[in-house]
């Protein structure tokens, strides 16, 4: 089950193994300022945040789709997809369309997609 930001929780897997399959690329990220700062301005440390959650798709280099009906990236994955974190109550939550994501570089947003539950391919 995971918990959104909202409060509302969604039927997201429907065992432990199920969980461990699909969350089986499931890395912390390294300690740093950009980690820091999401964590602290979107109040996620005070919900007992612990660590990211990762699906299958969602990391750098990967060729996976996560979101719709899956299948393959045209391209493989050029960054990375925060999306799911866990608290330290062992509860999944799910970032809200209004998640401030502080820039790492200057640049050009080219795109941002929100996803909602139902076009998850997990």
């Amino acid at each position: 089950m995971f918990k959104d930001v909202a409060g509302l929780t969604r039927e997201f897997c429907v065992s432990d193994s199920v969980l461990s399959h699909l969350f089986k690329l499931k890395h912390a990220l390294r300690k740093s300022r950009f980690n820091e700062f999401l964590i602290k301005h979107n109040g996620l440390d005070k919900s007992g945040f612990l660590e990211w959650v990762f699906c299958p798709g969602m990391l750098f280099n990967n060729q996976n789709k996560w979101w719709g009906n899956g299948g393959i990236r045209q391209r493989p994955h050029e960054g990375l997809d925060l999306c799911f974190y866990r608290d330290k109550a062992g509860q999944n939550h799910r970032l809200s369309e209004k998640t401030g994501i502080p820039v790492l570089y200057d640049g050009e947003i080219v795109g941002i997609q929100t996803i909602s539950w139902e076009n998850l391919s997990l």
